[in-house]
């Protein structure tokens, strides 16, 4: 066993005694001899990185497992110290084999209709009912669309001639020309009537057979237009009416793919000097189920029909509450001058109501009232008291009982028209904004469920910007911005961009004023043109408001 020289000992031994010594660990040269050197010989912590020479710790120097991530520092592998075999694998395009991902894989309403591809949607709307659909993929109530996307538009083609055999208007009883077998009376309190945007009352209630008006405001003359519809099986209508001269009617009926169209381009109008009852009666040439919707103004009583036909109510519709001054609902307005002269074009049943109506396709309650306004009682004056006829501000406490008779969870928007007749009324901006907010509040605190739509005032003789008709604008503006059921405002009377502009009328012509085109004889209400003109812009602004999907339903 080697060992070191004993001093005073090993006398002549003495040199080969430690060179046997120290060739346990070193070499002849002096060097440390190969893996002389063990773990047990390294103090903890004697070896650091900067004593190892680059490449000297290789994989077989290092005990299987004795690195795991704990003694790895973060980012110290770069994918240039992988190898090959790995940086190929780790950079291949992994394609998932045909048939591999089984429903099972798939997470419970991972895939929403909106991934699957446009031919598909079409298939499965195609093949599934409404109610199926809806709770099947649809979004949720609370998903906001564009308010069109709700819509359901009239055509804009006329109902087929082809199909008119006639369509007049005539002063005595339809006889055996028209009904040769006899006609049966369905009065106008029949249920199979759908009335649900009206308000009708008998004129006579202790006599049903004298008719009834439609009377939704708080105003007592006359009533407003009156607006009823069926479904029908048979070829032959007539409907009993109050004429007198001016008088007008609109007849919508369902083309064979169930679209509602206009059976005349134009209301049919009396233009005799008359005042009596009569009726319009219309001929179909083919004898089939068709959707009626018939339009009016004055006093309605009933329809003749020939025995053996069928009339069923229609389903109810989406119902738009329309709240206005005479500027959305032209009853009582045909547009004559002072002097007596009529408008070359205007009717009661062709409105800014008719086209809000054939666009939507949705009901629509005519609660306007000609002279009035948020402030506006029709006197002239700021006032929460009767005005002439009883008329009252939009949303006084008596109109407000009127909007409630509806019933709630019944009304999905509420469009309020603004209007000139407020001007210096509302004493500036911020009592027209005080009032709107009181006004709608009226409606919200009762059914937060329906939504406003406002209007600016109509954009008369070239309102200014800061006049008294633009700060209400602008006081309407921040009300539909700050209140949470508003869903839009319509700008029509915006001094840089106003839905018209100039002066004058067909009463006080101007070739160089789209106001005195679109104006009629009386110089405040629109002719037919000035109505589909202010109709299909406020529209077409109001198609892209967004609103819930399905209608929130209150307690």
């Amino acid at each position: 066993m080697a060992r070191l020289p004993q001093p005073g000992g090993d006398n002549g031994n003495w040199g080969g005694i430690l060179n046997d010594y120290l060739a346990q660990s070193l070499d002849s040269n002096g060097t440390v001899k190969n893996n002389a050197i063990g773990p047990a010989q390294l103090q903890a912590g004697a070896v650091t990185a900067a004593s190892l020479a680059p490449n000297s710790v290789t994989s077989s120097a290092l005990a299987s497992d004795s690195v795991d991530a704990t003694a790895i520092a973060d980012g110290t592998i770069s994918e240039s110290l992988l190898t090959t075999a790995v940086q190929t694998k780790l950079n291949a395009t992994t394609v998932m084999a045909d048939g591999s991902v089984t429903s099972a894989k798939i997470a419970a309403d991972a895939v929403a209709k909106d991934k699957l591809t446009p031919a598909l949607r079409a298939e499965i709307d195609q093949k599934l009912t409404q109610s199926v659909a809806d709770s099947s993929y649809a979004p949720n109530s609370a998903t906001m669309v564009p308010l069109k996307s709700l819509w359901c538009p009239y055509s804009s083609d006329l109902y087929p001639a082809s199909d008119i055999v006639s369509d007049v208007y005539q002063t005595d009883v339809p006889g055996a020309s028209i009904f040769p077998d006899g006609f049966s009376g369905i009065l106008w309190n029949d249920s199979r009537f759908n009335t649900q945007s009206q308000q009708i009352r008998a004129r006579n209630p202790g006599n049903v057979a004298e008719g009834c008006w439609n009377n939704p405001t708080t105003r007592e003359y006359g009533g407003a237009v009156l607006d009823i519809e069926f479904d029908h099986e048979g070829d032959t209508l007539s409907f009993m009416v109050a004429l007198y001269k001016y008088s007008d009617s609109m007849i919508y009926a369902s083309d064979e793919q169930g679209v509602m169209r206009r059976v005349r381009s134009r209301p049919l109008m009396i233009t005799d000097d008359i005042n009596t009852f009569g009726f319009r009666t219309i001929q179909f040439a083919s004898r089939r189920s068709r959707r009626i919707r018939f339009v009016t103004v004055g006093t309605f009583y009933q329809v003749l029909l020939k025995p053996g036909d069928v009339i069923r109510k229609s389903p109810d519709k989406p119902l738009v509450v329309s709240i206005s001054d005479s500027y959305r609902e032209a009853g009582g307005m045909k547009n004559i001058s002072q002097g007596g002269v009529a408008s070359a074009e205007s009717y009661f049943t062709g409105a800014i109501n008719e086209w809000y109506q054939e666009r939507t396709g949705w009901a629509l309650a005519r609660l306007g009232q000609g002279g009035t306004g948020w402030f506006n009682n029709a006197s002239g004056t700021a006032s929460n008291g009767a005005g002439p006829d009883n008329a009252r501000p939009f949303f006084s406490d008596e109109n407000v009982e009127k909007i409630k008779a509806y019933g709630k969870n019944t009304i999905r928007i509420i469009d309020v028209n603004g209007t000139i007749n407020d001007g210096e009324l509302s004493g500036g901006k911020a009592g027209m904004k005080a009032r709107a907010l009181e006004g709608l509040n009226k409606i919200y605190s009762w059914d937060a469920g329906i939504r406003f739509v406002l209007w600016g005032p109509e954009p008369y003789n070239n309102p200014q910007p800061n006049d008294v008709h633009d700060l209400n604008r602008q006081a309407l503006i921040e009300v539909a911005n700050e209140h949470p059921a508003v869903i839009g405002f319509i700008d029509c009377g915006n001094p840089a961009n106003p839905f018209f502009s100039g002066t004058g009328s067909e009463a006080a012509p101007d070739i160089t004023s789209s106001q005195a085109r679109l104006t009629g004889m009386d110089g405040i209400h629109y002719n037919y043109e000035g109505g589909r003109h202010y109709a299909a812009l406020g529209l077409g602004i109001m198609g892209d408001f967004m609103i819930e999907r399905s209608r929130e339903v209150v307690a």
